[in-house]
């Protein structure tokens, strides 16, 4: 399984996609806190990834 993350100005988005690309299997998009700094992007993204490793390992990342 593939792993997409893109951190924008006011939204991160997170997409975990299946091996040979034919879909998403999960997503989900969080509002970003300017006030909560980088800090809280690493937060959302562990919390985020954290929940999905209990059904699916991850070979490769894309960060954009």
């Amino acid at each position: 399984m593939f792993l997409g993350i893109e951190i924008g100005g006011t939204k991160l988005q997170i997409a975990a996609g299946a091996k040979d690309g034919s879909a998403f299997v999960r997503q989900s998009r969080h509002a970003v806190d300017p006030s909560n700094g980088a800090a809280g992007i690493r937060d959302a993204i562990r919390r985020t990834v954290h929940s999905w490793q209990a059904d699916s390992s991850f070979e490769r990342l894309g960060i954009g």
